[in-house]
């Protein structure tokens, strides 16, 4: 099957099948997104993309099913809205789309959840950012981790019209300042293209993470102090959207997320 997500240590709390580790390897580059009257092989190997992709703790190709709820815990708010269609992908026949309306805000994102406390987590995504340009940000793809306290820390990827940022942040009771800007990466989007995100975070003695851009290094930072690992949640469409004069569409394909203790 083609959305996967097993039980790594303790029992996944996601709605699909497949998983385990490590790494990310065997992935090609992004390039054209393709549509569905190309007929092009999924992932050059028969079986789709998760099929080929190895073992990791979670794959989502988004071509099993139009049904979103197919791919974890469906959550909606406000004017966003997710659907998966054949309109383009990196891996046919479908990825997920974004959508938020024009003056809208909300979320709308499927969440798994795995019960490890990770003492590193990659995460890899296909993104297109079709009305490249227009407003307003949006967070295609976020970690959160609960310590089942008052506190929630979250890390989240953040599309801007010109540019991709990631930020931090500590929601709850008395957490402090919410939300901080760890890094910017200027780009303009290229509508036609999807780009590929990766997404490393080390916890340790010196908590940091790194993102990058189609294979180059593009954020590099240090995590606050305060920042925690716990059971984890993984969150892809978007977790936050401010009202804008114009409507903006994502698109997201080929998933892959990984924890390691």
């Amino acid at each position: 099957m083609n959305a996967r997500a097993v039980v790594v240590i303790g029992v996944c709390a996601a709605v699909v099948v497949g998983c385990l580790f490590p790494g990310l390897g065997g992935l090609e580059g992004p390039g054209d997104a393709g549509a569905a009257s190309d007929g092009a092989a999924d992932g050059g190997q028969e079986g789709g993309f998760c099929a080929s992709a190895g073992q990791h703790t979670l794959c989502l190709d988004f071509d099993e099913s139009t049904a979103v709820a197919q791919y974890g815990q469906l959550n909606t708010n406000g004017g966003a809205m997710l659907t998966v269609d054949g309109t383009s992908w990196t891996s046919p026949p479908q990825a997920l789309s974004v959508s938020v309306l024009s003056g809208a805000y909300g979320s709308a994102h499927v969440d798994n959840t795995f019960p490890v406390v990770p003492g590193k987590l990659t995460a890899s995504f296909q993104l297109q950012d079709v009305a490249a340009g227009n407003g307003p940000k949006l967070k295609p793809l976020t970690v959160s981790f609960s310590n089942n306290g008052t506190i929630r820390y979250q890390v989240a990827v953040e599309a801007y019209k010109t540019s991709l940022k990631v930020e931090e942040g500590f929601v709850g009771t008395d957490a402090g300042t919410p939300y901080v800007e760890k890094g910017t990466y200027p780009i303009t989007w290229d509508p036609t293209k999807y780009y590929r995100i990766d997404l490393d975070i080390t916890f340790g003695t010196t908590r940091s993470l790194t993102v990058n851009v189609n294979g180059a290094l593009a954020i590099a930072a240090t995590l606050d102090a305060r920042a925690f690992a716990a059971p984890v949640t993984i969150q892809v469409g978007t977790t936050y959207s401010d009202p804008d004069t114009t409507m903006r569409n994502l698109r997201i394909d080929d998933v892959l997320f990984d924890v390691s203790p």
